[in-house]
């Protein structure tokens, strides 16, 4: 991962090729190297160029460009968080030039037998908790709805999530340029993460999901 490359004297925030124990592939990843650590970034918002209304296939391998917006890919993301504990951090920033950010002790997903569940707990940050309300959920797309609710969220909201009935938040739904995300319909598909801006209706300019090894 990105914090072993740091430790092995690569410094440099970019994109390296990493391959986890067990995978048959090598996989392209942003890695941030800040504080003395390596962070692998997991997912990217940042201008709406790319579409994140995505299909389970897609979201499993990962899409977008690492050095622009993309997922990682839920098998990647599995297959590391399998071998060791993972912290997670969620940098988001907003369109008054405001920024927060949600950081979780405890971070994982299951296998794709287990719909990627995620595995999540420990918050601490600025930006509230949004993500426990999703602990434990099998991630859900527009072709695949293993949701709560009876309507189909990934559908309705636009993009793969950890869907409960339907959320508290969801980093991967529609790019808009504007804060207020959804007027004119009745689903906030928007950037979504509630406990900061008290509305499912704000969509946040920036978002960024990473992880690294968790310290003793």
């Amino acid at each position: 991962d990105c914090h072993e490359l740091y430790q092995s004297g690569y410094t440099t925030s970019g994109v390296y090729n990493i391959r986890p124990i067990g995978a048959t592939f090598m996989d392209s990843v942003y890695c941030e190297m800040v504080n003395n650590t390596g962070y692998t970034v997991l997912q990217r918002r940042i201008d709406g160029l790319l579409s994140f209304n995505r299909r389970w296939m897609e979201y499993k391998y990962g899409f977008g460009n690492p050095y622009g917006e993309f997922w990682l890919g839920n098998e990647i993301i599995y297959m590391m968080t399998k071998q060791k504990q993972y912290t997670l951090r969620i940098d988001m920033w907003d369109w008054e030039g405001n920024k927060a950010y949600a950081e979780y002790t405890s971070f994982s997903l299951e296998d794709e037998n287990q719909q990627y569940r995620l595995h999540v707990g420990g918050y601490h940050g600025d930006a509230g908790d949004s993500l426990s309300y999703h602990d434990k959920m099998a991630f859900s797309t527009e072709d695949v709805d293993n949701d709560r609710h009876t309507r189909h969220c990934a559908a309705e909201n636009k993009g793969g999530w950890w869907f409960n009935s339907c959320y508290s938040s969801h980093l991967n739904g529609l790019y808009h340029t504007a804060w207020y995300s959804q007027a004119q319909s009745k689903y906030a598909d928007g950037i979504s993460w509630y406990t900061w801006k008290d509305s499912e209706f704000y969509s946040l300019r920036k978002v960024e999901m990473k992880i690294k090894p968790k310290t003793p």
